[in-house]
């Protein structure tokens, strides 16, 4: 990705919480911000089903409502 976004330069990596205080100051000041809302280990959304189908040049989803999960 910082190909993209800076080419020919090099990145570092900053573990959260390690950050300098230049850092900081470069971005306006440190903030307070919640970490408790963030979880990894499950979808944000309660999962949905689509079905896709194409038409023509046009990709048309339709969801799928009601739908169950058999567990095997």
């Amino acid at each position: 990705m910082t190909s993209i976004v800076s080419p020919g330069r090099s990145y570092e990596v900053i573990p959260e919480g390690t950050e300098s205080d230049d850092f900081w100051m470069a971005l306006g000041g440190r903030g307070e911000y919640s970490q408790s809302a963030i979880h990894y280990d499950h979808p944000v959304l309660d999962p949905r089903l689509f079905h896709c189908r194409i038409s023509g040049s046009r990709m048309i989803a339709v969801e799928v409502h009601n739908f169950e999960k058999e567990v095997c």
